[in-house]
């Protein structure tokens, strides 16, 4: 059904009042919809989308923009499903555990912007090319940095390679690795490695190398962190995708033993720049089910949307249910006309939408994949 036929059927039942009488008909429409869809999670909304490529070790990853809070089915491979299940958990649980073999998620908010956070042990591990943890232990690291030194305090695996940055390309590398087999990952992987800033602000991207020599080499030029976000003051995960990598010279994926990161600045001096953790991934497409916040759907398209801009906007309700929509809106246009029987019509409707909302949960039951918090028998104090 479309909101002109709605339209229409608001004006049968009403005692013959059209919706020209009602200030901003769209505002009452779009008012009903957020109250259905905070009473009830409706089957008629659910979507399934891929959350792209999910990496082993990867923590953080874009939603959708229709969520609904936290209403998330499911999230399962595209195809060739095990039986691997991902439960939802609260934040701090899912950060103090998401090294447990477990295959978890939250979501998360951070300054009005969603995200969601994954842990999948269920996908294949990294390869690690270097930890990139001790300033000679694979290898030695050098460049155009100065005072290269481990740091054992702040690191994100083991402890971290810490160094001094002067100039606009700030490099260090590392030429003299135990070389690695990546040919299995060549064009298909995506390299992960983390790099610390005290001060961002003059950072503009960060390039990355890889390959069998510093003269035969992969390279890719970043300018946000791995969750397409802008750098922040401190540590951050970034990617590269071998598949839209540069190839310069020829080099050899069979015996990967070089790695370089420049730090593209305006030139001014840091100190406590590190870098940590270096590997190779290959993640898997995963999708989610889950609870759109958008009510309506473009009669063109197809595509969902949150607010109605036209008569021929769909409703996201089959055809039986479609009353519970009605019934909201006749309530809602009752209160504002206000006329003598504008009373018992706001309750009438009322009663009705509440009867038919019972109805409706009765037989579509929420889906949503509930938020698990682990349980701890606390000790009784000791008495003597």
């Amino acid at each position: 059904m479309n909101i002109s036929t709605v339209k229409a059927e608001i004006s049968a039942v009403m005692h013959g009042t059209t919706m020209n009488n009602i200030v901003y008909p769209y505002g009452i429409f779009n008012r009903a919809s957020r109250q259905l869809i905070q009473d009830i999670d409706l089957y008629e909304t659910k979507k399934t989308v891929s959350l792209g490529t999910i990496y082993n070790g990867v923590y953080q990853y874009a939603l959708p923009v229709d969520l609904k809070g936290n209403k998330i089915i499911d999230i399962k491979p595209q195809s060739n499903r095990n039986n691997a299940i991902f439960i939802q958990q609260f934040g701090q649980t899912f950060d103090i555990s998401k090294d447990i073999a477990t295959n978890k998620f939250n979501i998360k908010s951070d300054s009005g912007v969603k995200s969601i956070q994954i842990s999948a042990p269920c996908l294949l591990p990294p390869t690690v090319i270097t930890n990139a943890s001790n300033i000679s232990g694979n290898g030695t690291w050098a460049g155009t940095v100065t005072d290269i030194r481990n740091n054992s305090i702040n690191f994100v695996k083991n402890s971290s390679i810490e160094f001094d940055i002067t100039g606009a390309t700030p490099t260090i590398y590392n030429e003299t690795l135990t070389a690695i087999d990546l040919s299995e990952h060549e064009d298909q992987s995506s390299l992960f490695y983390y790099v610390y800033v005290p001060n961002v602000s003059s950072l503009t991207s960060v390039t990355f190398k890889w390959g069998s020599s510093s003269s035969d080499y992969w390279t890719c030029t970043s300018t946000t962190t791995q969750e397409n976000t802008e750098f922040q003051n401190g540590w951050n995960l970034i990617k590269c995708n071998w598949d839209s990598a540069t190839e310069v010279g020829t080099p050899d994926s069979t015996a990967v033993n070089y790695v370089s990161i420049t730090l593209n600045t305006d030139g001014t001096a840091q100190t406590g720049c590190k870098i940590n953790y270096i590997t190779s991934n290959l993640g898997q497409i995963l999708e989610a089910e889950y609870y759109s916040s958008y009510f309506f759907r473009d009669s063109v398209t197809g595509a969902f949307k949150e607010t109605v801009t036209s008569d021929e906007d769909l409703i996201n309700l089959e055809t039986e249910n479609i009353n519970l929509f009605i019934y909201l809106v006749a309530s809602y246009s009752s209160q504002q006309i206000l006329g003598k029987n504008a009373s018992y019509d706001v309750s009438y409707y009322e009663a009705k939408y509440l009867n038919a909302l019972i109805k409706y949960q009765a037989t579509n039951k929420s889906e949503f994949q509930k938020v698990s918090q682990p349980y701890y028998k606390i000790r009784k104090p000791f008495r003597k």
